[in-house]
This record gives C-alpha cells, sequence and structure tokens, in this order.
C-alpha cells in the first residue's frame, strides 16, 4: 500500500519498493517529448502556407491547426497534475508520448483541413503533460542524488563532527 504525505511534493508517492533511478540515456530520453512538443508548436506556423496550398484550403481554417493545437495545449496542461496524482507520472507520461506520436501520425496523412485540425486537437492534448512530467522526473533524481550525496558525506564525517553540527 503507498501513501503520500502532506509534506511531500503532490507527484511524489511513498512506500513501496525503491525506483531505480534513470540513467542518463532515459534522462535524454525524458526531454525528447518536451523538445517534440515546443518544436511541433513552431513549425506549423512556418509552414502554414505550404499546407493549406497542399490541402487546398484557405489559409483562415489552416491557422486553426496552430490554434487549436496551443489551445488544446493549454487544456491539457490543466489536468496534468490530477492525472499525475490519480496514475502515476511516469505512466501519464508514456501514454502522452504514445498520444502524441498517434496523433502526429494523424497529422501527416490527414486528407483535408478538418482531419488536420482534429489530429492537431489531439497533438495538444496528448503533448501538454510532456513537459511538466519530464521536469519532475529529472528534478526528483536530481533531489534525490543531492540527498545521496549529504547522506554519504553525514555518515563519513566523524561521529564528533555530528555532534557539533546537530
Amino acid at each position: 500500500m503507498t501513501t503520500s504525505t502532506k509534506n511531500q511534493d503532490p507527484i511524489t508517492v511513498t512506500g513501496g519498493p525503491p525506483r531505480a533511478r534513470p540513467g542518463a540515456g532515459a534522462q535524454y530520453g525524458l526531454l525528447a517529448g518536451p523538445l517534440l512538443s515546443m518544436l511541433d508548436a513552431s513549425i506549423v506556423n512556418v509552414a502554414v502556407a505550404p499546407i493549406a496550398r497542399q490541402l487546398h484550403a484557405p489559409l483562415t481554417q489552416v491557422g486553426w491547426a496552430v490554434s487549436g493545437y496551443l489551445l488544446a495545449l493549454g487544456v491539457g496542461l490543466t489536468a496534468t497534475s490530477w492525472l499525475a496524482r490519480r496514475f502515476g507520472t511516469l505512466p501519464v507520461y508514456t501514454a502522452s508520448v504514445l498520444g502524441f506520436t498517434l496523433a502526429s501520425a494523424g497529422c501527416a496523412a490527414a486528407p483535408d483541413a478538418r482531419l488536420l485540425i482534429a489530429a492537431r486537437l489531439g497533438q495538444g492534448l496528448a503533448g501538454a503533460p510532456l513537459v511538466p512530467l519530464a521536469m519532475s522526473m529529472l528534478h526528483e533524481r536530481a533531489n534525490s542524488v543531492a540527498a545521496d550525496h549529504f547522506r554519504s558525506t553525514w555518515r563519513s564525517a566523524p561521529w564528533p563532527a555530528r555532534l557539533r553540527s546537530a
């Protein structure tokens, strides 16, 4: 059984077996999701005119692909904290990466502007948790490393030094 206390970060849950810390490769992998989400927001801005020509749609309609993504991103951010507390940080992050990837494939395959806008809404909703959850997991890792360093330094200090600092 896992419990959460009021003194802890709302996403961190104590109890159960200790979790392994992510290695350097996993940490860089965590940053890939937020990078894709942020990059995606700016790339489509540059490509709106060619997308409108390719889909034979008015520029104002294809502009909703940009606006819809950003609006969905904002809506998705509001649910991120609740989802992470309810289902766990890593499962929500994994589902977000998978959802973002599937929505990206939907954008690539969209035959018209309406389906492109719908896929972009899906991208925004799925991409919203990527940045805060990745940063949360990396922050948790950094705090864990700092705490381990403090504990090892404290344990190696001579016994009289421990009394003076207490």
